[in-house]
């Protein structure tokens, strides 16, 4: 295989690794918000950040390859996950009103 498709091949699969580490820190920042026990506000507001380093380092490599924009939307099956999880937060009594 041609360097250049295999590093066309890497640069894709990190960058939706990336995609998807921002759309799952979205998630969890935004259910972490809703939350009213401290204790699991924590634990989802943590994964946040974690999620959020994760992108960053691998964004840096992504730079350092040559690739200057790694941004993306977040897709529909993100935002759908995102819905399914308030509403089983509603469910729990745990999100705010």
């Amino acid at each position: 295989m041609p360097e250049h498709i295999a590093l066309d091949k890497v640069e894709a699969g990190l960058t939706e690794i990336v995609n998807r580490l921002r759309e799952s820190q979205e998630g969890y920042r935004e259910l972490g918000h809703r939350l009213q026990n401290e204790t699991a506000k924590r634990i989802f507001m943590r994964e946040t950040q974690t999620r959020a380093e994760y992108a960053a380092e691998l964004e840096n490599e992504l730079h350092r390859m040559g690739m200057h924009d790694v941004k993306g939307d977040v897709s529909f099956r993100a935002k759908a996950r995102l819905r399914w999880g308030e509403i089983q937060a509603g469910a729990a009594g745990g999100q705010k009103s």
